[in-house]
């Protein structure tokens, strides 16, 4: 009876911790699909290929598109526009973008 309560328990700890990633990972997606609006503390526009591979944001999907219009957030992560949204919210402290990018840590 006792190695059932003491593995009840471990099973019970491990299936909460990964649904507590889960529920994060989740509510992350469903933040970014409203494109909640963040504080918008910087912009960049990276001109070629070499300047936008050492961003943290840059994705090997990224297509061969530039100059790259980006905003910064004031969590660090950043949204890739176009160049009239770019230039349209230069006067605006928040921002609502529906693909946010985390950026990447460097190793």
């Amino acid at each position: 009876m006792r190695s059932f309560l003491i593995l009840a328990l471990i099973l019970g700890c491990a299936a909460r911790s990964n649904t507590a990633d889960t529920w994060l990972d989740e509510a992350e997606e469903r933040a970014e699909e409203r494109g909640t609006p963040q504080r918008v503390v910087d912009t960049g526009v990276f001109q070629n290929p070499d300047m936008w591979e050492q961003t943290p944001w840059w994705r090997v999907t990224d297509g061969p598109e530039y100059p790259v219009y980006v905003l910064i957030s004031a969590s660090g992560d950043a949204c890739v526009v176009t160049p009239q949204v770019w230039a349209g919210t230069m006067l605006e402290s928040y921002v609502r973008c529906a693909q946010w990018r985390r950026a990447r840590r460097r190793r």
